[in-house]
């Protein structure tokens, strides 16, 4: 295994499974990892979902279901080779929205509570 250079004896750092070493144990710090992954995969803001906008490379494939857009939107994402393959949708509400990949923007106008899927594209499925 690499050295990292984190000395948990002394206090502070990150554990292999990214929880926070900071004796004593606070939960703002694995709270925080969880929120930075999410924002990582999925960013919401003023009516625009983007996906993978920070995808690292080491993830180079991957599935996530049920993260949660602003506007009330669960989002599941699909993606290979470090590009998305599909992605789906469930609006809580009903609201338009925009979603945002690689450049290319679709307006969705979804019914509440139903269910969207659309590939790479952004193209219905």
């Amino acid at each position: 295994m690499t050295d990292l250079g984190i000395r948990y004896d002394e206090g502070g750092g990150v554990y292999p499974n990214l929880f926070d070493a900071c004796p004593p144990f606070q939960i703002d710090g694995n709270f925080g990892v969880t929120a930075a992954i999410g924002e990582m995969l999925l960013q919401s803001h003023a009516g625009e979902i983007e996906l993978l906008p920070a995808l690292p490379a080491v993830w180079a494939e991957g599935t996530v279901k049920g993260l949660r857009a602003r506007g009330a939107v669960e989002v599941d994402l699909t993606w290979k080779a470090g590009r998305l393959v599909s992605v789906g949708f469930r609006s809580e509400l009903g609201e338009p929205f925009r979603v945002r990949y690689q450049g290319k923007t679709v307006e969705l106008k979804p019914k509440k509570g139903k269910h969207i899927t659309l590939g790479a594209d952004l193209e219905a499925r």
